[in-house]
């Protein structure tokens, strides 16, 4: 189980990076940002975050 710090670290730096590099994939060809493609794949980074959060948390019997 993992104590609070650590999954506030984690989180934290998991949704900054993932940001970041959703950000730059959001512009398409022409160079123009695609703000619904951005905010879906920010929605899917934070569902995956969320079920790996629930998996790495959980009490072990």
């Amino acid at each position: 189980m993992w104590d609070t710090k650590r999954q506030l670290i984690w989180f934290g730096v998991g949704f900054a990076f993932g940001t970041f590099v959703l950000y730059q994939d959001s512009h398409d060809e022409q160079g123009n940002f695609g703000l619904r493609f951005f905010i879906f794949m920010e929605a899917l980074l934070a569902l995956i975050m969320s079920v790996m959060f629930y998996f790495y948390s959980r009490r072990k019997p």
